[in-house]
């Protein structure tokens, strides 16, 4: 079995594609991987590039990082601080 690559009328990659050996590959398939980190495979005039527009990537690049585990520990820690001192406000403790 041999991976092809099956691409839309764009060169857009949709999806891999496992044939025999001696099968002869579709017409919509290219042979060729793609490099690795490509976001958005597209085979133009007989190569892979990135489909990707420029706005695209930096939409990607600039979006908000997830907070890292500390930071949500602290962000916790803080909200049963305050949760106490109004239970303590309220004469609840």
């Amino acid at each position: 079995m041999i991976k092809v690559y099956r691409i839309d009328e764009n060169g857009y990659y949709i999806e891999t594609v496992l044939i025999e050996d001696d099968a002869q590959v579709p017409e919509d398939c290219i042979k060729e991987p793609f490099p690795m980190g490509t976001w958005k495979p597209r085979y133009i005039n007989g190569a892979w590039q990135n489909g990707m527009s420029q706005a695209e990537i930096e939409a990607i690049m600039s979006a908000p990082k997830p907070k890292s585990l500390e930071d949500e520990v602290a962000d916790i820690k803080k909200q049963n601080v305050d949760l106490l001192y109004q239970l303590m406000m309220a004469g609840v403790l």
